[in-house]
């Protein structure tokens, strides 16, 4: 029996997904901290604080959901071999604009 290598690289995809998910979930909730940590009293006032934190805030959310749509998408490729189908009907299409099929990949090994 073949060792599954498909499903070995789309499983640690998604294991390296979650992980990040949860490191950016703990993030998340420290950015909703309401109050001004100690170590920038005085640096920053409490309005460019606020500020920053909706930014960090709305950032964060559009990071959860392009993660979301990255994993879904690169399963999605790897699961349904998208890329040897592509592959293939790219040497379709060059055998059809009369390209020599051995040269599907051009070298410049002589520059």
């Amino acid at each position: 029996m073949a060792f599954p290598y498909l499903e070995v690289v789309i499983g640690f995809n998604v294991l390296t997904y979650v992980f990040q998910t949860y490191l950016n979930v703990r993030q998340y909730v420290a950015h909703k901290l309401p109050t001004l940590p100690k170590s920038l009293v005085g640096v920053i006032s409490q309005e460019k604080f606020e500020k920053s934190q909706a930014y960090s805030i709305d950032k964060s959310r559009f990071k959860f959901v392009c993660g979301f749509v990255a994993i879904v998408l690169d399963s999605g490729i790897l699961y349904f071999k998208i890329l040897p189908w592509l592959w293939q009907k790219c040497g379709d299409l060059s055998r059809h604009a009369a390209f020599n099929t051995k040269d599907e990949i051009w070298c410049c090994h002589d520059l």
